[in-house]
């Protein structure tokens, strides 16, 4: 059973733990997103390919999108504000 079957099944002690070399589909993408406690949809992924240049990096393998574990564990921590106390700080990144 590979990482991501036993994630659809409720654990995501093994989607957390993939290798971070290892290709994932924009779906898997988004599950390792989400397992990390930031909630995103493969829909979301696309978007942020098609409209916006802060997405996560991507490559493609044909007409399909590829995210590295590593490289996109990478890009999520790098999006996250510094902790703030009151809403009258500002968001600067970590």
């Amino acid at each position: 059973m590979d990482n991501f079957s036993s994630f659809a099944e409720g654990s995501h002690n093994g989607l957390l733990r993939v290798p971070d070399s290892k290709w994932l589909s924009r779906r898997e993408a988004a599950d390792l997103l989400t397992a990390l406690g930031l909630k995103t949809s493969p829909a979301t992924l696309a978007t942020w390919f098609t409209r916006r240049s802060d997405g996560p990096p991507v490559q493609h393998f044909g007409r399909f999108a590829k995210y590295q574990a590593g490289p996109l564990r990478e890009w999520a921590v790098s999006c996250l504000s510094k902790p703030r106390r009151s809403s009258s700080e500002s968001r600067e990144a970590a």
